[in-house]
């Protein structure tokens, strides 16, 4: 649950209107009934963060990077080539979605010098990694289907990093 909401106690309660997993059989159920549903207000959440951001004017530029974050490609020349720009054209992007708070940059600790790439947000990363690329099937309401064919990219895309991520500030 962490993985999807984060640690935002609006997304863990009001959100999905109270409603949480009974226990690890119930969190698929969960998924589909609370973040993958268009009827509760967590299904549009990440896309209002998005939005709602007056710096964030090219949204389909901030989109891209953020989904080529989301699948894996954290340095500057990974998200370039995923989004099939230079990589001196994303200094602006980059800087933008920084200042947000939806991107953070962190030294990568075996390359002197580099950075890598991650989304501060775990909704945003649920979002671009599960809910974007089948957005018109979660509309039309098949929640359950499109979480079916999510799962690997669930456990590489969103579980991995979420769990990384904890495991790197453990220690904090």
């Amino acid at each position: 649950m962490f993985a999807i909401v984060g640690g935002t106690p609006a997304y863990r309660r009001e959100y999905v209107q109270d409603d949480a997993p009974e226990g690890p059989d119930d969190f698929d159920d969960w998924v589909v009934r609370a973040v993958l549903n268009p009827a509760r207000p967590l299904f549009r959440e990440a896309r209002y963060l998005l939005a709602e951001d007056p710096d964030l004017r090219d949204a389909a530029l901030y989109h891209s990077v953020l989904a080529a974050v989301a699948e894996g490609n954290g340095t500057r020349g990974g998200i370039a080539s995923y989004i099939g720009r230079k990589a001196t054209d994303l200094q602006h992007p980059l800087t933008v979605l920084e200042n947000a708070g939806l991107l953070a940059r962190d030294p990568d600790p075996l390359r002197s010098g580099r950075s890598r790439y991650r989304i501060t947000e775990p909704l945003i990363t649920f979002y671009q990694a599960v809910m974007r690329p089948a957005w018109t099937a979660l509309e039309q309401r098949r929640g359950a289907d499109v979480w079916r064919r999510s799962q690997r990219r669930y456990a590489s895309a969103v579980l991995g990093p979420g769990f990384e991520e904890t495991v790197r500030h453990s220690g904090d």
